[in-house]
């Protein structure tokens, strides 16, 4: 329930996310997962990933994660941010 509580009572959600699925994978494939900010803002940050096979770009995602508080609302969180 802590954790639920978030940090100074902000929490991390996740309003958005696209995925490309490139090329197929099987279930034993050895895979790397990258992940990577690429905007930042007041109350939320874009960050995006990849999954490769080989050195092979497999998927690609994009997701977009909003800061809100216990009531729901976005809540900007610049200092959370910047430790990221």
């Amino acid at each position: 329930q802590e954790l639920a509580q978030g940090i100074g009572g902000i929490v991390f959600v996740v309003r958005k996310m696209t995925v490309d699925y490139l090329k197929p994978l099987k279930l034993d494939d050895e895979i790397q997962v990258t992940a990577k900010i690429i905007h930042k803002g007041r109350a939320s940050f874009i960050f995006e990933q990849k999954i490769l096979k080989n050195n092979i770009l497999m998927a690609q995602a994009e997701t977009v994660c909003v800061s809100i508080d216990s009531n729901g609302k976005p809540k900007p969180c610049k200092e959370i941010l910047n430790i990221l």
